[in-house]
């Protein structure tokens, strides 16, 4: 869990996670060239994700700023 929180924000960062949870479940890491070959695609997926969400939060709380000075 405390991976995950700090992944989103470096691209491929996910690759060095995968390792991680391949030896906790008892994989080769051999299985990560696998995962390497779609990676990108999902890893552009979830930094759009962070992006957004970032964003999103942000203007929230630009509008609460404004909408508490008037």
């Amino acid at each position: 869990m405390a991976l995950s929180v700090g992944v989103a924000a470096l691209p491929s960062a996910s690759l060095v996670m995968m390792v991680v949870i391949l030896n906790q479940v008892g994989l080769p890491v051999e299985y990560l060239a696998i995962i390497a070959a779609v990676d990108r695609i999902l890893d552009m997926a979830r930094t759009a994700l962070n992006v957004t969400s970032d964003l999103v939060v942000t203007k929230i709380i630009d509008g609460l700023i404004k909408e508490n000075r008037s």
